[in-house]
């Protein structure tokens, strides 16, 4: 198994997410009935309707896609106590690790404050940390860092990358958290994931992307400094060309 890492959660968290409780069965008159009274503007109410009605979708992958739809649908309205109970009910193993991502993505439009953030992002790494293929926890634990990173502090971050046993996938999640502290010019932190990574081959395409990332965002200061460490002779040089190019552009405006 690559996910026997597990953290005590809080008491109050522990109620928080337990209470979130199963999503309750309708019977198809029932169904009916709850669907006239729905409105358009009652999101609520209509995602009720759809999950009584999964039951009767014809296969399993499309069974899969409406739940996926309806959690990302309550996650939109800040809602995880009723999205997260439904992640577990999606039997494919990468859509779920997909959903999960997509979910974490949200929270930082829900909660300003870092501690409540802290709890929603725990809740979901709960759910995680039930996926039992490797490569699909693996991409989910990855994603929820890309969210955090975000948001929280780079040590929560680490700390959720840190459960990922698998190290050609740690390897890898560290070149993608990298990369999106690049697109806000945070190099101290970008550089705190390249530096982590061991294989050079990964390391070297991770200097590589976050330098070209920073030049595209004009920081070509930064993006100097990153290229200096790329390894390869030919890939550095293509980097400092294509920067001289943008910079020239820049001046001739």
């Amino acid at each position: 198994m690559y996910h026997k890492k597990f953290y005590f959660l809080p008491v109050f968290l522990f109620f928080t997410v337990t209470s979130l409780g199963a999503t309750p069965a309708f019977s198809q008159e029932e169904a009916e009935t709850k669907q006239e009274s729905c409105t358009i503007s009652d999101t609520p109410c209509l995602l009720q309707d759809i999950i009584a009605t999964i039951p009767s979708v014809e296969t399993q992958e499309w069974k899969d896609e409406t739940l996926k739809g309806v959690i990302l649908s309550y996650a939109a309205i800040h809602d995880f106590a009723s999205a997260l109970p439904l992640v577990s009910q999606i039997s494919s193993p990468d859509l779920k690790s997909k959903t999960i991502g997509e979910i974490s993505k949200h929270v930082k439009d829900t909660e300003t404050e870092q501690d409540k953030q802290k709890i929603i992002f725990t809740s979901i790494q709960v759910e995680a940390q039930k996926i039992t293929d490797p490569n699909a926890f693996s991409n989910a634990l990855t994603q929820l860092a890309i969210a955090q990173s975000q948001t929280l502090e780079n040590s929560d971050v680490k700390k959720t990358l840190s459960l990922i046993e698998n190290q050609a996938f740690l390897q890898r999640a560290n070149a993608e958290l990298a990369n999106e502290y690049a697109k806000t010019n945070d190099i101290d932190n970008a550089l705190s994931h390249l530096e982590a990574i061991d294989n050079p081959s990964v390391k070297n395409k991770g200097y590589e992307t976050v330098a070209y990332t920073l030049l595209g965002n004009d920081h070509y200061n930064s993006a100097y400094d990153v290229a200096q460490k790329v390894s390869n002779t030919y890939v550095k040089n293509q980097i400092i060309l294509t920067l001289i190019q943008k910079n020239r552009k820049a001046d001739a405006k």
